[in-house]
């Protein structure tokens, strides 16, 4: 059984979302929030979140990742998740997490999420993760937003800065999906 048929939660949009085929749309997600916090050693509630996400999508389901900028969003193919998770600054997430990474993916719970541990000591380094940041924020697309996306951002990134989603305006065939955290 994949993980996709696996994967169920009690929101059907969401579960719309992890099972793309569901939907019959592409599906875009935003890396901005996790690309802008590479260098930090800690992570925040949003971020695991955030991050859950990305270790999903590195696996199945998504066809573009999305890196917002002042005019435009950059896009870039999938394969590219794996370089960023290797920066992802988790360790050993408490209990609480595991579980809720568990039901998003699908699998048993363990006391480490896929990719959480990098593959050779530098790239665990303040330095090497403020390095990756710059170079995903330098590096050109590498591919296109398709027709008929589903945009998730699931951070709320910069939400207040309104040019960051102008481009929106005129892809009218864009489905825009924003997870808002701690109303």
């Amino acid at each position: 059984m994949s993980s996709r048929a696996k994967f169920a939660t009690a929101n059907p949009l969401i579960d719309a979302l992890m099972k793309r085929d569901a939907t019959g749309r592409p599906l875009a997600y935003d890396i901005t929030h996790l690309v802008t916090r590479l260098p930090m050693p800690q992570t925040s509630g949003i971020e695991k979140v955030d991050l859950a996400f990305a270790r999903h999508f590195s696996q199945s389901a998504c066809d573009v990742l999305v890196h917002y900028g002042h005019l435009k969003p950059k896009s870039f193919k999938p394969e590219a998740l794996a370089d960023l998770l290797r920066y992802a600054p988790v360790k050993s997430p408490r209990a609480g997490y595991a579980h809720v990474y568990s039901w998003l993916t699908g699998t048993p719970p363990s006391d480490e999420p896929p990719h959480s541990k990098p593959t050779t000591p530098i790239e665990s380094g303040y330095w090497s993760r403020r390095l990756a940041r710059l170079r995903w924020q330098m590096t050109p697309a590498n591919t296109s937003l398709p027709k008929d996306a589903i945009y998730l951002n699931v951070a709320q990134h910069a939400f207040e800065f309104s040019q960051y989603f102008s481009w929106l305006k005129n892809r009218p065939d864009v489905f825009p999906v924003f997870l808002v955290h701690d109303l």
